[in-house]
């Protein structure tokens, strides 16, 4: 513990805006989250039957996960989330392999955004 303390008061103003930038970023992770589970509800499977219900007879059903999937990912949506829903809405089989297919894309949209504007971002606002 003495260590802990010893490290946090000898931080220098570069450590505590890091910091600082750390914990506003894990809190809007949560807010997020909090919006997400308040916006989607949590009444389980009768509300993703509901939601997702149409998709399972769609031909289009795995192009509809996937857009949900990366839409979702983006509002901070658990994958956990995502692929119980997924299971849920298309059964064992089916909602595993749309959820794979899912989480794939929306992680290589995720690195596409990143790689983009992520690097000159990171250079910009975090110095040397």
């Amino acid at each position: 513990m003495r260590q802990l303390i010893r490290f946090i008061h000898n931080m220098d103003a570069r450590a505590w805006r890091t910091a600082f930038v750390m914990f506003l970023l894990a809190g809007g992770a949560g807010f997020i989250f909090l919006v997400a589970v308040g916006v989607l509800g949590f009444e389980g499977k009768a509300l993703v039957q509901q939601w997702l219900g149409f998709a399972a007879q769609s031909h289009f059903a795995l192009l509809i996960a996937v857009a949900a999937f990366a839409a979702l990912a983006f509002l901070g949506v658990p994958q956990v989330a995502l692929i119980a829903a997924a299971v849920v809405a298309f059964g064992p089989v089916l909602g595993f392999a749309y959820s794979w297919v899912g989480t794939m894309v929306s992680a290589s949209i995720g690195f596409g955004v990143g790689r983009l504007v992520g690097g000159r971002l990171l250079a910009r606002y975090s110095g040397d």
